[in-house]
C-alpha cells in the first residue's frame, strides 16, 4: 500500500506541474468536478449536455473501472476490511471539537450523516475538514493515516460530492485518495451506504458495515452523476434495485458480458438512455452527425451490440465464446423488451 501511495503521490506532483506551467486540463476530463476553494467555473463532464430537471440528452463520458483505490470502502464498526482499519473521526465546528461516532454513519440522499458524541446529528457540509483517523496493516507493520475531507455538489446532477486527501508528511501538501496510476486526474468521490465492489468481476454486493467512496472518475462514482444509485433505482427486469445499479456500472464500462471486462478507455463520450425518466438519447432534429447505436443492456451485461465503443482491437467474447448479437431491426425494438433496462449511442 506504502508503494501505491508513493506512486499516487508522483502523478498528483506531475499533475500539479502541469497545472502550474499554465496548461489547462482537457475540458472534458473535469467529469464531476467542483472547485473546493470558490466553486467557480464548476467544470463537469456534460459539459455538451442539455439539463431538464434530472433529464439529461447530452454526452456523457465513460470509464473502463469500477474507481477502486485502497480506501475505497471503510468499515464504520471499527473491524478491519481489505487491510484498513477506520479508527476515529475528528469534527471541529461551530460546536467545538467533538468526535464522530463512526457507527452512525449514514448515507441520505447521496449525502453523509452521522452522530457526534454530543449527541448532535451532523450533514453534509458539516464533514467539511473532519479528519478520519485509519490504520493500515501491512508486512511491514501496522501504519497510520489521516485522511481530510472536503465537501462540494456536482453542478449538474446536484450529487454531494467528497475530496478525501492525505499527507505523506513530508511537507508536500495534500495527495487526493482519488488520483491513481492510470485514472483520470479527478479528485472528488460519491459515498454509498453498505456498497462492497469487486474490482475484478464489476460484482457489487451488500455490506451493512461499509462505507464506499466512489471517485467520479471510476464507474460506481460517476454513476450518481448519471442519477444512479441502489436507493433511488426501482427493482426491473426482475433484479433488485443493487442489481439495476450494477447493470448501471457495467453499462458505463462497457462491460458488454456483464463478466467485469471492459471495452472502452477513459473520457470516451457516449449518449444513455435508461427506463428510469434520467437520460434519453437525443432525438431529430439533431446538432451534428445524429447517434450510432451501440448497445442495449439488461442486468447481466448488453442484450444486443451493434458496435464497440473503443475498438482496441480485443474481441467480445463472453462466456459462450460470442459477443452479444447484433441489434436486429434497430436498437429501439430491443430496447422496448421488458428485460432491457440502457440503450446507448455514439
Amino acid at each position: 500500500m506504502l508503494n501505491t501511495i508513493a506512486r499516487t503521490f508522483a502523478l498528483a506532483s506531475s499533475l500539479l506541474l502541469t497545472l502550474s506551467t499554465g496548461c489547462e486540463a482537457n475540458p472534458d476530463d473535469l467529469d464531476g468536478e467542483f472547485d473546493f476553494e470558490a466553486e467557480e467555473d464548476a467544470d463537469d463532464e456534460d459539459r455538451f449536455a442539455i439539463y431538464t430537471g434530472r433529464m439529461n440528452t447530452g454526452r456523457r463520458l465513460n470509464t473502463n473501472h469500477s474507481g477502486n483505490h485502497f480506501f475505497s470502502e471503510v468499515n464504520i464498526d471499527g473491524q478491519i476490511h481489505e487491510g484498513t482499519r477506520l479508527v476515529a473521526i475528528d469534527y471541529d465546528g461551530p460546536l467545538g471539537p467533538a468526535s464522530v461516532l463512526p457507527w452512525t454513519i449514514q448515507v441520505v440522499d447521496g449525502a453523509l450523516r452521522a452522530t457526534l458524541s454530543s449527541g448532535y446529528v451532523i450533514d453534509h457540509p458539516d464533514f467539511n475538514d473532519t479528519v478520519w483517523h485509519l490504520e493500515s496493516f501491512e508486512p511491514g507493520g501496522v501504519f497510520q493515516h489521516q485522511l481530510t475531507v472536503e465537501t462540494g455538489y456536482d453542478p449538474g446532477s446536484a450529487t454531494p460530492l467528497y475530496n478525501f486527501s492525505y499527507s505523506l508528511g513530508h511537507g508536500e501538501g495534500s495527495v487526493s485518495t482519488c488520483l491513481m496510476e492510470g485514472e483520470e486526474p479527478l479528485t472528488s468521490a460519491a459515498v454509498y451506504a453498505g456498497l462492497n465492489v469487486d474490482d475484478q468481476t464489476g460484482a457489487i454486493s451488500h455490506d451493512p458495515a461499509l462505507l464506499y467512496i466512489g471517485c467520479v472518475a471510476g464507474a460506481v462514482g460517476k454513476a450518481s452523476l448519471w442519477n444512479y444509485r441502489p436507493e433511488t433505482l426501482p427493482a426491473a427486469a426482475g433484479g433488485t434495485p443493487l442489481q439495476v445499479f450494477q447493470a448501471a456500472v457495467a453499462m458505463i464500462r462497457a462491460d458488454y458480458c456483464g463478466d467485469g471486462n471492459a471495452y472502452t478507455l477513459p473520457g470516451t463520450p457516449i449518449h444513455a438512455e435508461d427506463k428510469f425518466g434520467h437520460n434519453f438519447i437525443p432525438t431529430p432534429p439533431f446538432i451534428g452527425p445524429a447517434p450510432l447505436d451501440e448497445a442495449v443492456w439488461g442486468l447481466n451485461g448488453a442484450v444486443c451490440l451493434d458496435y464497440r465503443r473503443v475498438n482496441n482491437g480485443n474481441p467480445v467474447a463472453c462466456a459462450n465464446g460470442y459477443p452479444p448479437p447484433p441489434c436486429w431491426f434497430g436498437a429501439a425494438g430491443w430496447f422496448s423488451d421488458p428485460s432491457a433496462l440502457f440503450w446507448t449511442a455514439s
